[in-house]
C-alpha cells in the first residue's frame, strides 16, 4: 500500500535514516495511483537522495524528472544545487539562472504604504483572533497561520491588487526570457501570504517554498541597521552550510528597508541575517502558486 510506504519513508526521514527513507519513497512511487501522491513522493525522493549524497541515484532521478519536461521550483532548485554539490551542470525547464531573476524595488512611491500595508499589518497582528503557525525555521519570531489573502476585507484585497500588479510588471520585465519560469508562466494562479513579526535577534533559517512559482516579500517595518547587513535578505542557490564556499555565484544579499518589495523564483533558497533593535521587524511573505 503506497500510503504505508510513504508513512515509513517519513518516519525514517525524520529520524535521519535517509537510505531507508529513499527506499520507501521509491516503493511509494511504484505502487501509488494518485498522480499528486506520486509527484510529492518523487520530490521528496529527490531531496532525500541529494542529502544522502548519493550522486548517481540523485542525478538519475533528477534527469528522469527533467526528461518529462516537468517545470516546478523543486526540480529547478535541485538542478541548480547539483552544480554546487556535485559540480554537475544540469539544464532544467524551470530556471537555470535564478539569481538573474531577483528583483528588489520600493513601494513607497507607488501606493499609500502606511495606510495599505502598515495599518493592515498592525490590525492583523493586534487582533485577538490571530493564530500563529508553529514555524521551526523562525528564530525569535512569530508567523500567522492561514492565508492573509483569504479574507475579503478592504485591506487584504487592496494589498492583493498591488502585489498582483507588481507580479505582472515582473513578468513583463522578463518577457523575452527563454526560461520556463517565464515561458511556462501559470495561466492561472493564487496568492498565498502570511505575516512574520520578529523581535530583536530574530531571523529565519535557509529554506525554499516548494509549492511556489514566484516567492516574494514586502517589508512593512525594518528597524534602522546597527551593522551593515543586519536584517538583510539573502537569496541563494544553496544553504551556506552545504555550499563549498560562499560566493557571488551562489547568493545575493538584499539590504531591504521599510517599503522594499522582493520577488524571486521559488526555486531559490532564502534566509535573513539576525538584527538588533528595540522595535519589531514586520514582513509580509507570499507565494504565487500555480493552479
Amino acid at each position: 500500500d503506497s500510503k504505508t510506504y510513504y508513512g515509513l519513508a517519513e518516519v525514517y526521514s525524520s529520524s535521519g535514516e535517509l537510505a531507508k527513507s529513499a527506499t520507501y519513497y521509491e516503493k511509494c512511487i511504484e505502487f501509488a495511483k494518485d498522480p499528486e501522491e506520486i509527484k510529492k513522493a518523487e520530490s521528496l525522493l529527490l531531496k532525500t537522495l541529494y542529502f544522502l549524497g548519493d550522486e548517481h541515484r540523485f542525478i538519475t532521478h533528477l534527469t528522469k524528472l527533467i526528461s518529462r519536461n516537468q517545470s516546478n521550483s523543486v526540480i529547478g532548485s535541485f538542478a541548480c544545487r547539483a552544480g554546487a554539490k556535485f559540480d554537475k551542470l544540469i539544464t532544467n525547464s524551470f530556471c537555470n539562472r535564478p539569481l538573474d531573476y531577483v528583483v528588489e524595488k520600493s513601494l513607497l512611491n507607488s501606493c499609500d504604504f502606511e495606510e495599505t500595508f502598515v495599518a493592515a499589518a498592525n490590525q492583523i497582528l493586534q487582533s485577538a483572533n490571530i493564530q500563529n503557525k508553529n514555524q521551526p525555521l523562525l528564530l525569535n519570531g512569530q508567523q500567522t497561520a492561514g492565508n492573509v489573502f483569504a479574507s475579503d476585507n478592504h485591506f487584504s484585497q487592496n494589498i492583493k491588487k498591488i502585489i498582483e500588479q507588481e507580479i505582472e510588471k515582473y513578468r513583463y520585465m522578463f518577457k523575452d526570457s527563454t526560461e520556463g519560469l517565464i515561458t511556462q508562466w501559470p495561466s492561472s494562479y493564487r496568492l498565498s501570504g502570511w505575516l512574520v513579526s520578529y523581535k530583536t535577534g530574530g531571523a529565519i533559517r535557509p529554506h525554499m517554498h516548494e509549492n511556489g512559482w514566484i516567492s516574494g516579500s514586502v517589508y512593512i517595518n525594518v528597524p534602522p541597521r546597527l551593522k551593515n547587513d543586519d536584517g538583510s535578505l539573502v537569496v541563494c542557490i544553496e544553504d551556506p552550510k552545504y555550499a563549498a564556499g560562499v560566493n557571488d555565484k551562489l547568493n545575493r544579499t538584499l539590504n531591504v528597508v521599510t517599503g522594499s518589495m522582493c520577488l524571486f523564483p521559488a526555486s531559490l533558497l532564502h534566509y535573513t541575517i539576525p538584527f538588533q533593535a528595540n522595535e519589531d521587524r514586520v514582513v509580509l511573505a507570499f507565494d504565487v502558486i500555480r493552479q
